[in-house]
Formats: C-alpha cells, sequence, structure tokens
C-alpha cells in the first residue's frame, strides 16, 4: 500500500478590532489528522514568522509525536518564503488552505476573535448603498489622524468616559465616542451610534472574548484607527465598521466623511479643555454629560470623584491623597494597568471602577493593586496612610446598607443587609438626602473607630423594592439567605461585583415598574384629567342657583371661584365621608368642568345637561393622560422642600387626618399586597413580610414630612400584630 502523503496547511491573519481585543496577528498550523500542531499570537508578523513556527511545531507539536509533514500548504507567496528560509528544501503548495479555514472560523465561533476587515458590505451603518471611500477622502483621514495623534485627547479623557456626540446632517443625531490610546500602542476612537447604547458596549467590552462570542451589540459601531507614522512611513488612518455580532468591515464614504468630523472636533476639544461646554467644530458637537464621571489616571490628575464625599472626615481627606498615588503608581508601575481598569468596568455605574480596579478585582488573577503599592512602599510610608491602606486592602466591603437614622449634614447610621453590622459613617451630602429606611448599594470603609463611605451608588431603593434583593441574589452569589453573611464572603470580587451587578439591575426593574404604573382614581377607574368647557345661554345668576339645587354640589366660599360636587362616602377608603367627582368654575359665557376620569366626566355631564336644561349649549372636551403627567413630575427635578414647622394646631390637624385616613386601612384590600386587606396579609409569612416592607415605605416617606406632622406607623404595626421598629 502507498504512503499517505502528509499535508500540513498553514496561514497567518490580522486579528482584533483595537476597542474590545488588542490588535495582533494569528499564526497557525494544521496537520488534518490530529488537528493543530501549532499556533502563536504576536503584536507584529514578524514576530509571528510562519516557518519559525513550522520548524517549532515539527519539534515540539501541540499534538501528536514530533514529525515532519511530507509537503505543507500555504495561501500567500509571502508565507512560502518564510517557510522555504525556514525548513529549505520541504515541498510547498501555494493554494486555498480549506482546513485553517475552518479551524478559523470555529475559533471565532467559540472565542469572538476574528480576522481584522474584508469584505465590505453591502449598506453602511445608515442603511445607504456602500461606497468606497474616495482617494481625496482617504488623505483627509491620514491628516486629521495626524492631528488627532498630536493633539493626544487620551491624556484629558480617560478610557471609561464616554463624550457625547451630535452631527444630525451627518446622519448621527445622538451618539457617544470613547478615546483610545491609553495603552501607548493603539490609539483612535469608538463611536456608539445611539447614546443609550452605551451600557451595553461598555459591558461587553469588559467581557471575555470567549463570553461575547456569546452576545451582541445593540447596533453597529464605527472605529477610527489612527497608525502613527515614522520618517519613513506617514501616519495612516482607517475607519472600520463593527457589526453587532463583532463582525469588522472597513468604513464607507459615509462613515468616514462622520469619522472625519468627529476626529477634528475632538482636536477642538482638546485646545479648549472646557469640560462645561459644548464644542462644536462644522456639522459635530461634542459635550461631556453633567454627571460624567472623571476618573483621574495620571499623575498630576486631580483626586478620583466618589458618588458622596467623605466630608470632613480626618481618613477621608487621608484618601483623597492617597487614591492619587495609588493611581499614578499604579499607571506607572503596572503594565497593562489601563486594560486592567477597564477589564474591572463591568460595573454600569463608573463609580465603582477604581476602587473595585484598585481594592477588589486582583491584577492578573494574583493581587489587588494596592496590595502591591502596600509591599512597594512599606517602609516608606506614614503609620496614617499605612493605616488607611490596611483598611481599604484588609477590612472594607461593599454591600446594601439601610439607613438606621441621619444626621444631616454629619452623619448616617447604617445597618448591613448581609452581614447585620452596623456602621455609624460620616457622610455630609448623602446624609442630607436620604431618609430613615432608604436602602443604600456602596463602600465603607472602617479605620480605627471612624467610618466613611467610599463609594455609594447614586440611586437608593425603598424597603418594599429591595425586599427580595437577598432571596433573589442567595443563590446566585452563594449567600445565607437568612443568617448573617460573614464579611470575608461579602469581600470576594465575585461577590462585591455582583452586589453592584444586581442593584443596577433592581434600579432599572424599579424605574420600568414606574414607567408602567397605572393610575386609578378612588373609584378603581383609569386616572384621566378630562375639562369639559359648556357654552352657556343664560345670565351667569341663573345658572349658579340652578347649580345649587344639585345634590352633592358645594357653593364657593368668598374668594374661591371653584364649586365643588360630591357624592357620600369612598369605595377605597371607607372613612371618608364623600368623594370629590368635579369641580366646576363660571368664566364669562363658559362653565369649565374638571374631572378625573372619562366615566365621572360622562356622569357628571349627564347631571349637568338634566339639571342645567337649556341653559346649556354646545360642550368641548379635553383630555390629558395622566399617568405620563405624574410620572413626569416624580421623575423630574424636585423643587428644595422647605423645612416650614407649622403652627402646632395644624399639626395637630393633619397627623389627625392621618389618623382618621389610616384608621380602616388595616381592612381595605391593597393593590401592593395582592388585592387583600393589611389584616389578611397577617395571616402568612409572605404576606407579613410584604406589609411590613410596605409599612416601611410609608414610613420612610413620612420622614420627609418635618417631626410635628408626622404619623407614627407603630400604631398600625400593634394593630396588626407585628413588631415595632
Amino acid at each position: 500500500m502507498a504512503k499517505r502523503i502528509q499535508t500540513w496547511e498553514g496561514t497567518r491573519i490580522e486579528v482584533g478590532d483595537d476597542i474590545f481585543v488588542p490588535k495582533g496577528f494569528l499564526s497557525l498550523w494544521v496537520d488534518p489528522a490530529s488537528g493543530v500542531v501549532g499556533f502563536k499570537v504576536a503584536e507584529t508578523a514578524a514576530n509571528a514568522d510562519l516557518g519559525a513556527l513550522l520548524a517549532k511545531s515539527c519539534s515540539q507539536p501541540s499534538v501528536g509525536r514530533p514529525r515532519t509533514p511530507d509537503r505543507v500548504r500555504v495561501d500567500d507567496p509571502t508565507f512560502a518564503a518564510e517557510v522555504a528560509r525556514a525548513l529549505p528544501g520541504i515541498p510547498i503548495d501555494i493554494a486555498p488552505t480549506p482546513e485553517v479555514d475552518g479551524i478559523l472560523a470555529e475559533m471565532e465561533q467559540a472565542t469572538g476573535i476574528g480576522p481584522s476587515p474584508g469584505k465590505p458590505p453591502s449598506k453602511n451603518v445608515f442603511g445607504e448603498a456602500w461606497r468606497k471611500p474616495s482617494p481625496a477622502l482617504s488623505r483627509r483621514l491620514d491628516t486629521v489622524g495626524d492631528d488627532f495623534l498630536a493633539a493626544r485627547p487620551w491624556d484629558h479623557i480617560d478610557p471609561i468616559e464616554a463624550v457625547n456626540v451630535s452631527a444630525p446632517t451627518l446622519g448621527l443625531p445622538d451618539g457617544a465616542a470613547t478615546v483610545v490610546g491609553h495603552n501607548g500602542t493603539h490609539f483612535g476612537f469608538a463611536i456608539v451610534l445611539q447614546r443609550s447604547h452605551l451600557p451595553t458596549f461598555i459591558r461587553l467590552g469588559s467581557m471575555a472574548p470567549k463570553q461575547r462570542a456569546r452576545a451582541q451589540l445593540d447596533d453597529d459601531l464605527l472605529m477610527f484607527d489612527v497608525e502613527p507614522g515614522s520618517p519613513k512611513q506617514p501616519v495612516e488612518a482607517h475607519v472600520v465598521r463593527m457589526d453587532r455580532g463583532f463582525r469588522p468591515a472597513p468604513g464607507d464614504a459615509a462613515e468616514c466623511e462622520l469619522v472625519a468630523a468627529v476626529a477634528q472636533a475632538f482636536v477642538a476639544l482638546v485646545a479648549s479643555l472646557d469640560r462645561s461646554r459644548p464644542t462644536r467644530v462644522g456639522p459635530v458637537t461634542l459635550t461631556f454629560p453633567r454627571s460624567a464621571p472623571v476618573i483621574p489616571l495620571h499623575r498630576h490628575a486631580a483626586a478620583p470623584p466618589t458618588a458622596s464625599h467623605p466630608g470632613r472626615s480626618r481618613w477621608g481627606i487621608i484618601s483623597e491623597r492617597m487614591l492619587r498615588q495609588l493611581a499614578s503608581w499604579a499607571e506607572d508601575a503596572i503594565d497593562g494597568w489601563e486594560h486592567h481598569l477597564t477589564s474591572s468596568s463591568d460595573l454600569a455605574h463608573p463609580e465603582f471602577f477604581m476602587s473595585h480596579a484598585m481594592f477588589v478585582v486582583p491584577f492578573e488573577g494574583r493581587t489587588t493593586a494596592a496590595h502591591a503599592f502596600r509591599h512597594t512602599f512599606m517602609n516608606q510610608l506614614s503609620r496614617d496612610d499605612l493605616r488607611w491602606l490596611d483598611a481599604n486592602i484588609d477590612s472594607a466591603w461593599t454591600s446594601y446598607w439601610s439607613v438606621l437614622d441621619t444626621d444631616p449634614g454629619r452623619s448616617m447610621t447604617l445597618r448591613d443587609l448581609f452581614s447585620e453590622q452596623v456602621r455609624t459613617v460620616i457622610e455630609v451630602s448623602a446624609s442630607r438626602s436620604v431618609v430613615k429606611h432608604d436602602l443604600l448599594c456602596g463602600r465603607v470603609v472602617t479605620v480605627g473607630d471612624e467610618s466613611y463611605l467610599d463609594i455609594v451608588h447614586p440611586d437608593a431603593l425603598g424597603p418594599s423594592e429591595a425586599s427580595n434583593l437577598r432571596r433573589e441574589l442567595a443563590a446566585h452569589l452563594g449567600l445565607n439567605k437568612v443568617k448573617a453573611v460573614p464579611i470575608a464572603k461579602l469581600r470576594l470580587p465575585r461577590v462585591s461585583s455582583g452586589l453592584v451587578l444586581a442593584w443596577d439591575e433592581a434600579v432599572a426593574t424599579v424605574a420600568d415598574a414606574r414607567s408602567h404604573r397605572q393610575f386609578k382614581n378612588t373609584d378603581g377607574e383609569d386616572f384621566i384629567l378630562v375639562t369639559e368647557t359648556f357654552t352657556l345661554a343664560a345670565a351667569r345668576g341663573d345658572v349658579e342657583r340652578l347649580l345649587a339645587r344639585i345634590d352633592g354640589m358645594v357653593a364657593p366660599e368668598a374668594g374661591d371661584p371653584h364649586w365643588t360636587l360630591s357624592k357620600q362616602g369612598n369605595a377605597m377608603h371607607a372613612s371618608w365621608d364623600n368623594t370629590t367627582l368635579a369641580t366646576l368654575r363660571i368664566t364669562g359665557k363658559r362653565l369649565i368642568v374638571e374631572t378625573n376620569s372619562k366615566q365621572r366626566a360622562d356622569r357628571v355631564a349627564s347631571t349637568l345637561r338634566a339639571a342645567l336644561g337649556p341653559a346649556l349649549k354646545t360642550s368641548t372636551r379635553k383630555e390629558e393622560e395622566a399617568n405620563s403627567l405624574i410620572q413626569e413630575s416624580l421623575s423630574g427635578p424636585q423643587s428644595p422642600k422647605l423645612n416650614v414647622v407649622p403652627p402646632p394646631e395644624f399639626a395637630e390637624a393633619i397627623v389627625e387626618l392621618k389618623r382618621r385616613t389610616y384608621a380602616s386601612w388595616p381592612d381595605e384590600p391593597i393593590p401592593a399586597l395582592g388585592n387583600v386587606t393589611p389584616r389578611a396579609a397577617t395571616k402568612t409569612a409572605a404576606g407579613r413580610k410584604k406589609l411590613a416592607a410596605l409599612l416601611a415605605d410609608f414610613e420612610r416617606m413620612e420622614a420627609k414630612e418635618v417631626p410635628a406632622a408626622r404619623f407614627d406607623f407603630d400604631i398600625l404595626r400593634r394593630e396588626l400584630g407585628l413588631k415595632s421598629r
């Protein structure tokens, strides 16, 4: 039997996109009989020489015994020359390499790493037919790329900071861009076409390639890739379009026009360095978000900000200085520090980036940056600096904290939902805005007998909104559902990051639920503001006499133009004597009637036509959806609340009104309890838990009132047999 000829196939491809995966070259040799026998990834093609890799694969193959193939097949003459230099005399075929192509396809599916841009798409990111850039446009890209390199925007804009981009005439009304260049080898920026898609872009960018292979972007990306020049080689700039599945392709004419304009705007932005005002260059406007986190990485930058300033805490002041030193040292001393910082940024709120990258996430799986800093400068740091480092490295932790009490402008007393530890933290800003029973997500540092909040999530949750968080997280993060969780477990990187991510999801869920909440009036009808205007055919005095005869109609008091139509009792609140159905006012020859549902508007109109008869002529009706108005008022900026203390008799009246309102509450069906009464909810453990959270929510809102006008919810707890707080 004739000997079977062994033919190995080899190739080299450029991989990476410089945004999610660093650019480089992958060389590969495949034995069709046994699989991949050799591969290498390098930053340059010279370091991924195909001939050198073949020689190594023959002597030290990835699979099987050492051996040399009878011949090899490559798909490029350059590769053939490299093989001939390394193994003179071996037969070489220059032909397609189907075995290699199959392996590469499997690798791309499994890891998300594939070849660099190839055949252009049929349409660009704007849905227009693809048009190849002209030589003039290519030269323009090189020119703006040169200007971009000279401006060095990465010295002023951090890798996890986004800049809003608006260029409506170029097809980009509301995008965002992140700058590349902090690693000192690759330069440019990435444009997210819709600003709302930025969180997904950031999260996917921090994923491992294999995880990203199973994920998708919300939309295509545009990337500006600038290759620095040399005395013999001019600057080269390219536009790359990445689709939702991370498949790259070269940008077309329209995409290149947009990217070139944005690059020019970045140059102007660096020249002005004014973060408070938009930078406008031609059709492009760049702005920094008002809440944009500025996390300094450079030696002379300001201290990394926290979501809440540690106030006048002695250790908080030391924290500002030490974080500056840590960030500067890490940037200079740790290779790949910016990559580590970015890979730690899977948290939607960048307030947590610096602390987690510095104190929580091990660098390259070994130790944290702060631990390495302490080891390096152990003998040079002051006693206080070492105490601060020890506290941050060895004992601080991120968790969910319930507000037990506040001393506005000075401190807060917090209880950890998981470890059940209690800390009184020095905190100026947040202590003025939070109230009792608020639940916060934050990192608490304790040095000696003083604690402060290092970082805190900008969104708080109420007791009922967070009531199931511990149970839901128990299985996911391996935490005990009932017993106190050891602090050491909460300090684990996967738990610490998991808590923040879960908080982000809970906040988003609550916001979504609020946006879809349907409001009802006390008759259970959809809350819709209805204004009906009737034209009057009688004198004002005659109309007022007819109105006064209607059952339940109350005439206006002196100085008040409004009439009120009511009915006896209330369908929702048994303690209420009546229900207001409508308010009316007479203006000239018009009678204006306002109600809060279509059904009430119809009933009131019928009553008025029956009572006024020919005194009413035609009418017009205007309806306004109240849900959107209420949501807007809830989510929009709130006016400062004046802490005005009412006179004692007013405060007593307010409390008495609340007491009457809540007197029948235990026996009224409550939607938040599944339309059962609070008294019925006490019959089950789940019902009691929901009820306790709901009462805590009420108490949380009541804490925003002045003390004299607050209702004591322990009255309801005693009535329902619940434990007082």
